[in-house]
């Protein structure tokens, strides 16, 4: 009895790491996300941008920015509902 208490504090422990883990991992795709689109919008070495800013206004940079942040956010918040119901069942 005591053994299984124990593994369920451990497993426990394990699940909130986890959540920490999806959290960070959000962030992490919203800032990779939009440091990408800025370098994808400048000129590199060798003069040849594979978006141009002049077609790709800032209006169009702006939605697809909050898409991304979007589609982070509910994964990570899916992520976090997930492990939440599997620490309910413990």
């Amino acid at each position: 009895m005591e053994e299984k208490k124990i593994d369920k504090e451990i497993y426990k422990g394990i699940l909130n790491f986890d959540k920490g883990i999806s959290i960070s991992l959000s962030f992490f795709i919203i800032i990779a996300g939009s440091v990408g689109l800025f370098l994808l919008s400048r000129e590199g070495i060798t003069g040849f941008s594979i978006l141009n800013l002049e077609q790709l206004d800032i209006i169009n940079m702006g939605i697809i920015f909050f898409l991304i942040l979007f589609v982070s956010i509910i994964l990570a918040l899916v992520n976090i509902i997930y492990l939440g119901k599997i620490s309910k069942e413990i």
